[in-house]
């Protein structure tokens, strides 16, 4: 706990989104930190209210070979457990995603539709209507 408080204030990071970021990354923490130290824009948060910070789309994209908004919202981060299941942070990741990756408007558009899809039929699976 001590070395978190002392990662927070030496990445200016409050102390949630550190501990956070250690629970799912573990060992690997420092990976994404070290996007911190390289763009301090990347320390801004995905969607406010969320502790998802901007590094970690770099970091999935980079280091786990993320292509698309499904893969980042589903797997490489808990965005798509949340109650809107992401669909709140998907135009800001698919924003990330197409800087990284390269995507014209097109394909960020198309990405973006294509969660917003897979989002629906999760709904109406839910709730029985499929």
């Amino acid at each position: 706990q001590h070395d978190l408080l002392k990662i927070s204030q030496e990445k200016g990071l409050p102390l949630e989104t550190i501990n956070y970021l250690a629970g799912i990354y573990g060992s690997r923490l420092a990976s994404v930190l070290a996007y911190v130290n390289e763009d301090s824009e990347l320390s801004r948060r995905i969607r406010s209210g969320y502790p998802d910070i901007r590094a970690q789309i770099k970091h999935a994209v980079t280091e786990e070979e993320a292509l698309t908004v499904n893969d980042f919202l589903l797997r490489r981060s808990t965005l798509g457990l949340s109650p809107s299941q992401g669909q709140d942070a998907v135009e800001s990741v698919a924003q990330e995603m197409a800087l990284l990756l390269g995507w014209d408007n097109q394909e960020k558009q198309k990405q973006i539709q294509d969660y917003r899809n897979l989002v629906a039929v999760s709904q109406k699976f839910r709730k029985g209507a499929v």
